[in-house]
């Protein structure tokens, strides 16, 4: 099921569906991604290195002439997206994203941790997930509930309102 109008998401909800994860691309698209997905995790640190992080990708993606809209996860992460015109490939997606991981860890390591086995990478750190851009991943919708305590919600921000005492 496709739910893209009010009928089907109501239904979803009555379901009991709080969690919804879409695909990356459309219908119309299925093997070319709308955006290239920055997945920023925490790993044992606080909210404030992944606003830390997220800063340096931005400055990373102004440089490349590329923009992203920050996006809290409902949980401790945060995703960027960048939008893509449909005509490149979830390869060549995850091939920009692995090179901009690369080059902000090198630019600045001190915020990122880079290994994809949880135990060899750096306590304190942001792990920089850029295999996420795959065709058959899913991400968590904005505005989205999520099942967590306390309900929270995956919520679209500003640059503006990323501050690093502020929790999402």
């Amino acid at each position: 099921m496709i739910g893209g109008g009010r009928a089907e998401l109501i239904y979803l909800a009555q379901l009991g569906c709080m969690d919804q994860n879409p695909w990356m691309r459309r219908v119309e698209s299925l093997d070319h991604p709308d955006f290239m997905l920055i997945d920023l995790d925490p790993f044992e640190c606080g909210y404030d290195k992944i606003v830390e992080a997220a800063l340096v990708v931005r400055r990373r993606l102004e440089a490349l002439g590329l923009t992203g809209y920050p996006k809290t996860t409902g949980g401790d992460g945060m995703h960027i997206y960048v939008p893509l015109e449909p005509i490149y490939s979830f390869e060549q997606s995850r091939g920009v994203a692995e090179v901009l991981a690369r080059l902000v860890a090198a630019e600045r390591p001190d915020p990122f941790t880079m290994p994809r086995t949880v135990a060899k990478r750096e306590k304190g750190r942001v792990y920089f997930d850029y295999l996420q851009n795959s065709r058959g991943k899913t991400i968590s919708a904005p505005y989205v509930v999520r099942p967590n305590p306390g309900a929270p919600v995956a919520t679209p921000l500003e640059w503006g309102e990323l501050i690093p005492s502020r929790h999402p």
